[in-house]
């Protein structure tokens, strides 16, 4: 028997079940045939929401960085949070969802490296509009010296990032690194 939902819903359904089998088969060799059958739809349907695999990849990952920003955005859109209350919440944001990233395995693995970087490039979209005006809120505060709030911002997103991947260092080392190197550049 045919199920009919509601747009949204059956778009979201089809968005977590991409993320998953791509997750389990890899990009290349997933199907939008395959992504059909693991959400119990036929595949003509995929392409009513998705124009091809690579549209639904690519809004499958950008809402999976939405999820992996939210923590860090519930942080840095209270503009008047006081910066070292800030860096000891998104610290603890980082502590919390390091682990529990659903599909953290997938963009670590080998080969996968490409798509780590575009999953990075959507993590950066999703906070550098809230960080950036945070650091504004906090220079106007002359809590912070800085100068451009969004050069500020990106740097400190693609070095965060960049850090984050250093394979010399453990998580706790990462962190620990990643901590110093923010407050010597904003203070």
């Amino acid at each position: 028997m045919r199920v009919s939902k509601a747009p949204e819903i059956r778009r979201q359904e089809l968005l977590d079940t991409a993320m998953a089998v791509f997750a389990e088969k890899g990009y290349e060799t997933t199907t939008m045939r395959d992504i059909a059958r693991a959400a119990g739809v036929a595949a003509g349907l995929c392409y009513h929401y998705f124009q091809n695999k690579e549209m639904l990849y690519r809004q499958a990952v950008e809402q999976y960085a939405a999820r992996c920003a939210a923590p860090f955005l519930a942080v840095f859109r209270q503009a008047d949070l006081p910066f070292h209350q800030a860096m000891a919440r998104a610290e603890a944001a980082w502590q919390a969802s390091m682990e529990h990233y659903p599909y953290y395995s997938y963009f670590h693995q080998a080969g996968n490296e490409m798509f780590h970087q575009q999953l990075n490039v959507y993590l950066i979209q999703a906070l550098l509009p809230a960080l950036t005006d945070y650091l504004a809120r906090r220079k106007e505060a002359g809590e912070i010296h800085i100068g451009a709030p969004q050069a500020a911002s990106l740097f400190l997103l693609h070095g965060q990032l960049a850090l984050a991947e250093a394979p010399d260092l453990t998580p706790e080392q990462r962190l620990q690194e990643c901590k110093f190197l923010v407050e010597k550049l904003l203070q």
